[in-house]
This record gives C-alpha cells, sequence and structure tokens, in this order.
C-alpha cells in the first residue's frame, strides 16, 4: 500500500513540473514598454506630429544634435553616397537604446522615428561608427 501511494506521490509530482513548464513556454509575457515608434513606411507628409530632419553627409549626421518635444518626429535622410544604418548607442552592441535600431537605408532613401519619451538618446552609422548623432527630448 506505500509503493502505491509513493507512486502516485510521485506522477503527483511529476505533473506540477510538466504543469509549471507548459505554463512558462504558454503564458505569454508582459510587453516592454517602447521608448521610440518607428515606421519607415510612413512617408514624412503622412505624419500629423511635428518633424524634424537630419541629413547624413558623408561627413556624418548634420546636425548632429537635435532638441525636439516629446512625440514629435524624426527623418534621417541618407544623402552619404553609401548604404548607412542608424542605431542606438553603444557600438557595436546597440543595447543602450534598443529601439532606436532603426536598421540599413539607402543613399536617397528616409528612415524615420517617433519619440515619446523625454531624455538624452545617442546613435551612430553603423557602417560608419565615427558618425554620431544625439536626440535631446523635452516634455
Amino acid at each position: 500500500m506505500r509503493r502505491k501511494h509513493k507512486e502516485m506521490a510521485g506522477r503527483i509530482f511529476l505533473g506540477i513540473i510538466v504543469l509549471t513548464i507548459l505554463a512558462i513556454v504558454i503564458i505569454p509575457k508582459p510587453q516592454e514598454k517602447k521608448l521610440i515608434y518607428r515606421s519607415p513606411t510612413i512617408a514624412p507628409q503622412q505624419v500629423r506630429a511635428t518633424t524634424h530632419t537630419v541629413i547624413l553627409t558623408s561627413k556624418g549626421f548634420e546636425p548632429n544634435k537635435i532638441t525636439i518635444k516629446k512625440g514629435e518626429v524624426i527623418i534621417w535622410t541618407n544623402n552619404s553616397g553609401k548604404t548607412a544604418s542608424v542605431n542606438s548607442a553603444d557600438h557595436p552592441t546597440h543595447k543602450l537604446f534598443p529601439v532606436l535600431n532603426l536598421g540599413a537605408f539607402e543613399d536617397g532613401q528616409n528612415t524615420q522615428a517617433r519619440i515619446f519619451r523625454v531624455g538624452e538618446f545617442t546613435y551612430h552609422n553603423h557602417l560608419k561608427p565615427s558618425q554620431t548623432g544625439t536626440i535631446i527630448v523635452t516634455e
């Protein structure tokens, strides 16, 4: 009789472990709050927020420091003659502001980000890390 109790307890324990693993895998994790919303497919004239333009030339971002208000949009235009990539600091990990990792865009193309948080955010051209920029967001 004791053996049956031990077997039953073992099955219950195993069942609890299986259910715990399934709960971890199946239950969705809460989404982290996004610092920046970006939508490279929206044309600048379709954006209803105030927009600011940063031009990437062969020498770097112009201006390389920009101050905007929360909720405004920055549009980067690539006039460098080469493929470029807007990525958050620090190079090469891009971990300080990962949602500012806009990725590569060709010469003559634009990419954009809309920033909803106050703070100072740094970025660079991943393909030429000496080209850097700073966004200061105010209320």
